[in-house]
């Protein structure tokens, strides 16, 4: 197996798909690809060590979703391929927990993340929609877990954190612990 980093340019990444057509792959989800697709667009891509992995025979095993993502973004990024991945790796790849942005929030120190999270989503896709003819559901999940991070960390997420709390006590005190996500 050789792994490298190299810029993978937009053309590369459909190439790579195009030779992968016909393979064993995972259904693709559409808001994972336009998430990725949203990070490269803002600046937000990070090369990571995850590297796409490609067989013997140049097939993709792993990476469908990011590839077809710089393919649509059409801009270039730095990325890890692993060449010569024996097809076996297949069956084990992808099987952990996926970090989503409560897990995030949580390591940033943050209470109540889940809840945080789909607040400061919704914040970030109020700021899209508002003017727009976009709906809410059609925004809502292309934020990434460090956009959620970071405006958490505002002086918005703050006074959202605040509410939350604030709605947490007030549900308990009624003795309705599932009002607090409601109110």
């Amino acid at each position: 197996m050789i792994v490298e980093t190299v810029e993978l340019t937009p053309e590369d990444a459909q190439k790579l798909l195009n030779a992968s057509q016909g393979s064993r792959q995972r259904v693709l989800r559409k808001s994972l690809v336009e998430r990725i697709e949203h990070a490269i667009r803002t600046g937000q891509w990070r090369e990571t060590h995850q590297p796409i992995a490609l067989n013997a025979d140049g097939v993709v095993i792993d990476g469908q979703h990011r590839l077809t993502a710089i393919a649509r973004a059409d801009r270039p990024v730095m990325v890890m391929i692993a060449r010569g991945v024996p097809d076996e790796t297949f069956d084990v790849i992808d099987t952990g927990a996926a970090r989503g942005p409560s897990d995030v929030l949580t390591l940033g120190g943050f209470t109540n993340a889940a809840q945080l999270a789909a607040a400061v989503r919704m914040m970030l896709a109020y700021d899209v929609v508002v003017g727009s003819t976009d709906s809410f559901g059609s925004v809502r999940k292309l934020f990434t877990s460090a956009e959620i991070l970071q405006a958490a960390q505002s002086e918005r997420g703050s006074e959202l954190e605040r509410c939350l709390n604030a709605t947490r006590v007030t549900s308990l005190s009624l003795g309705r612990a599932g009002f607090a996500p409601w109110l």
